[in-house]
C-alpha cells in the first residue's frame, strides 16, 4: 500500500494533503502574538547558549505554542535503524508528548510519508496507529 492511499481505517494514521485539502484552506487562521514569539525566540535562544541539550525539545515547545498545533515533534533516522525501529522521536510536545522516545517503524510513519512526498502533510492520527507499533502512553 503506497503513502498515498493510507486511511484512518486501515493504519490509524490518517494522511493529508495540506496543498488540496479544501478544509484545511479554509481554516481559521488564529492571530500571531507578538509577546508569545518574542518568548518562543528567547527560550531557544537561551536554549542554544546555555543548554544545548535542550534545544530540540524547546525546538518543539515552540512550535505547539507560536503555531497553536496540537503537537510536534522532531525525529530522526536511527543509526541502527530496519524497516521495523526507523525513526525515533527525540523531541516531542502537545498532545503527543508522552511517546518522548518512541520508536517507529519506516512504513507507514509520517516521517516516511512527509520525505516520500517531498513536503510537509497534515495527519490525524488514531490509537490504533500509536498501538499498532508498541507505543504506549496515558490516554
Amino acid at each position: 500500500m503506497s503513502a498515498q492511499t493510507l486511511t484512518l481505517a486501515d493504519t490509524g494514521l490518517e494522511v493529508i494533503d495540506i496543498r488540496t485539502d479544501s478544509a484545511y484552506a479554509a481554516r481559521r487562521v488564529h492571530v500571531r502574538d507578538a509577546g508569545v514569539q518574542m518568548e518562543g525566540m528567547r527560550r531557544i535562544a537561551h536554549a542554544f547558549v546555555e543548554e544545548p541539550a535542550t534545544i530540540l525539545q524547546e525546538l518543539v515547545k515552540a512550535a505547539v505554542e507560536l503555531c497553536d498545533a496540537d503537537s510536534a515533534g522532531i525525529s530522526i533516522e536511527k543509526d541502527d535503524r530496519t524497516d521495523e525501529s526507523f525513526y525515533h522521536w527525540v523531541a516531542t510536545a502537545g498532545q503527543y508528548s508522552g511517546f518522548m522516545d518512541a520508536v517507529l517503524p519506516r512504513y507507514p510513519s509520517a516521517c516516511g510519508v512527509c520525505l516520500e512526498r517531498g513536503r510537509p502533510q497534515l495527519f490525524r492520527v488514531g490509537r490504533r496507529f500509536l498501538t499498532s507499533w508498541g507505543l504506549r502512553r496515558r490516554w
